[in-house]
């Protein structure tokens, strides 16, 4: 699974859970996904 089909995978699971805990830990851990992606990307450009 690559980082970005993880964040979408996240986003399908955010839209279904009616747990608003879950919603709020799972939307952190789509952030933190985000943010290693960009910072992969930025090594990438070096």
């Amino acid at each position: 699974m690559t980082l970005q089909e993880a964040i979408n995978h996240i986003d399908e699971v955010i839209n279904d859970t009616k747990c608003e805990e879950c919603k709020k830990e799972h939307i952190q851990l789509k952030q933190w996904l985000i943010e290693l992606q960009e910072r992969r990307e930025n090594e990438n450009k070096s």
